[in-house]
């Protein structure tokens, strides 16, 4: 990377350049190679594309996405690198005065640097964004579960071993769609009609026991400092049943992560301390919607004054259940959402990116 007066700079170019900063021109944000991102700096898109992990990324990471109507670039030139994405949230009248604590998401250790750890309770970290690091090192390492669990494990440890003891580490089991572009060759043998309705989270782990147990060995050692979520949650009673089958494995208690409008009836029925609430499938399902089809004309409203009406009702059932709920947030939508749950038992979940300090969101 060269610097012109002080001003960053990057190469234009539409695939990844092995140690060059560059600004990627996608046609499909699904064709983003999450496995390689740290020298990304920001990405221009025609199309988000089904739905990936992609996005989810970029936000943990403040990478700046822009949605455009042609891609005008030339390839492995210089350009000035897009300012980084700046929310200005920790800034906010909404941060400094919320009562409670946050959990922050994270990719790898790198994202917890400029974090406010205390007013961060808990870090929430997805099993699969830790596969795509591992598959960098060795591809092959998805077919040894024993390698990858013990890999998994070696970058949990570089997160725990950066945060206090008091914050603790959930790590959401494996949730891969059958068309994920990097990791669904390990898991399935072709893609399915619908993806987002298929054999994925909770439904996959149910009928291969291998990969839970892949993801208790990689949590092993961490006594109770990182607790495991179960992904994918539709109903109380699937998750019943995985909880009684696989409880053994896992010191703490597993997690339920809901992520269907079931939870509004039945969340005073989970039996746990904690329930993360996966907002964007809830109110995907809510208002029977695919997020990842790209020319529907009307999208998602997650401040709906019905649904955000049904979450409080679900909330204020656990008053008297003892246990918090982790809810996925925006700094957009934060306000509508903070307003509306105040007294109520529950902790916003937010990319890490949008948590850090100001100098840290350069």
């Amino acid at each position: 990377m060269v610097d012109l007066d002080g001003i960053p700079c990057a190469i234009q170019s539409g695939r990844h350049i092995p140690g060059q900063d560059v600004v990627l021109y996608l046609h499909k944000l699904e064709d983003l190679d999450v496995r390689f991102i740290e020298n990304v700096k920001g990405i221009f898109f025609l199309e988000k594309g089904a739905n990936s992990h992609a996005e989810v990324i970029c936000r943990i990471k403040g990478i700046p996405l822009h949605r455009v109507e042609r891609l005008d670039y030339i390839q492995d030139s210089w350009t000035l690198a897009p300012a980084r994405v700046n929310s200005g949230f920790t800034n906010s009248e909404e941060y400094q005065n919320f009562p409670g604590s946050f959990q922050a998401a994270v990719f790898d250790e790198s994202d917890l640097a400029g974090l406010d750890l205390k007013r961060v309770e808990t870090i929430f970290v997805r099993a699969e964004h830790l596969m795509y690091k591992a598959v960098v090192e060795d591809p092959e390492i998805c077919y040894r579960r024993d390698l990858l669990s013990h890999w998994m494990s070696s970058s949990l440890a570089r997160i725990v071993d950066k945060l206090p003891d008091v914050i603790q580490v959930v790590l959401r089991g494996i949730d891969i769609r059958s068309d994920d572009p990097v990791l669904g060759q390990y898991l399935f043998d072709s893609v399915e009609k619908n993806p987002e309705l298929g054999n994925h989270g909770m439904r996959y782990l149910s009928l291969h026991p291998e990969w839970v147990e892949c993801m208790a060995s990689a949590v092993a050692p961490f006594e109770t400092r990182v607790s495991f979520a179960c992904p994918f949650v539709t109903s109380h009673a699937e998750f019943e049943s995985f909880a009684h089958r696989y409880e053994s494995l896992f010191r703490n208690e597993i997690i339920p992560f809901a992520e269907s409008p079931a939870i509004f009836d039945e969340i005073d029925r989970y039996q746990v301390r904690q329930i993360c609430l996966g907002l964007k499938d809830i109110a995907q399902f809510y208002f029977a919607l695919d997020r990842g089809v790209s020319d529907v004309p009307v999208g998602i409203d997650y401040q709906n004054p019905g649904l955000v009406s049904a979450i409080v009702r679900a909330l204020k059932k656990t008053l008297t259940s003892g246990f918090s709920v982790s809810l996925y947030q925006d700094p957009q939508f934060f306000q509508t959402y903070a307003r509306n749950l105040r007294n109520l038992q529950w902790q916003p979940s937010m990319a890490a990116h949008e948590l850090k300090e100001p100098d840290y969101r350069r």
